[in-house]
């Protein structure tokens, strides 16, 4: 079974290759190298995110360990539990203790903000940034530039009629010393001298003015999953498929296991041991009949290619 990881530094030629991986074992998560098969990190952490390509990023809470998958280098950063779209990119926002970060896909193409940000919101191409001093609007063009402060300590938009019934989005900041209403462009509409923190009382203020246009619920669509993972038990295997649009690929394992799809990759597997209550995580290249997870597992568990 070694030889499984042994081969899987040279056969991965049209594939993006990196050195280190991902694994779990009853729902922790840990780091193994994918050439050797040598667990370079133990199972501990409590959660895996996928979003990443270049990085395994795993964490406890909000607390966020980076791997590097070339080096296996560790960066810590906190999560914000926020995602932005800008540029047709999709951004996670995380802390460290001095700034703030917008991670992309490829972490190695992160980006640095000049300060420490609680929370950013996007609005159309700006990022409205809220730090304990107030809120900072930069373009996403131009993240070294401030285009407007505005002492406030909370945020909302929403889309609303001007007096000729047309619509417009607001912009609201309120919370320190008064409540201040932009227009899309960020042109100061209204300023109310009311020291207000109660978002409902703010709302009847700006409201009264700036009336809520009718809007339209928008629809849920559930999209059909374009790989399925599938199992059947023989008495002393269980085969387990992975099936997409082309083709059909098997292996199988010793004991009776109930399989699972792992959410965010559908090249990983979730094998949950029924007698045990055991489970595996992991990602399989049929292709090139690896199984990426520590050697030890491989052979207790006696997966095997068909």
């Amino acid at each position: 079974m070694f030889l499984l990881f042994i081969i899987s530094t040279t056969v991965f030629g049209q594939e993006e290759f990196y050195a280190y991986e991902a694994f779990g074992v009853n729902n922790k998560y840990g780091v193994v190298n994918k050439g050797y098969g040598i667990e370079m990190v133990a199972p501990t952490y409590s959660n895996i995110d996928f979003f990443f390509k270049d990085y395994i990023a795993l964490s406890n809470k909000d607390t966020v360990d980076f791997y590097n998958k070339t080096t296996n280098e560790k960066v810590r950063l906190q999560s914000m539990d926020n995602f932005l779209y800008l540029n047709n990119a999709y951004y996670a926002q995380f802390n460290d203790s001095t700034s703030t970060y917008l991670i992309p896909e490829y972490f190695d193409k992160k980006i640095k903000l000049a300060a420490k940000y609680r929370l950013i919101h996007k609005y159309y191409q700006y990022l409205i940034c809220a730090s304990q001093k107030g809120y900072d609007v930069m373009d996403f063009a131009d993240l070294n530039t401030v285009k407007l402060h505005v002492k406030a300590t909370d945020y909302f938009s929403y889309l609303a009629n001007n007096k000729d019934n047309e619509a417009l989005f607001i912009n609201v900041f309120y919370g320190d010393k008064a409540v201040f209403v932009y227009d899309e462009t960020l042109t100061l509409l209204k300023t109310y001298k009311a020291k207000e923190n109660d978002f409902d009382k703010v709302r009847a203020i700006v409201f009264k003015d700036f009336p809520e246009a009718d809007t339209k619920a928008m629809m849920n669509y559930e999209q059909p999953l374009s790989v399925l993972w599938s199992s059947k038990f023989d008495g002393t295997c269980t085969k387990v498929s992975r099936q997409d649009k082309y083709r059909e690929q098997f292996f199988t394992i010793k004991g009776d296991f109930k399989v699972e799809i792992v959410p965010g990759n559908t090249n990983w597997v979730r094998l949950i041991d029924k007698e045990s209550n055991n489970t595996y995580e992991f990602r399989v290249y049929f292709d090139h009949q690896v199984f990426v997870i520590p050697p030890k597992y491989v052979e207790s568990l006696e997966l095997t290619f068909q």
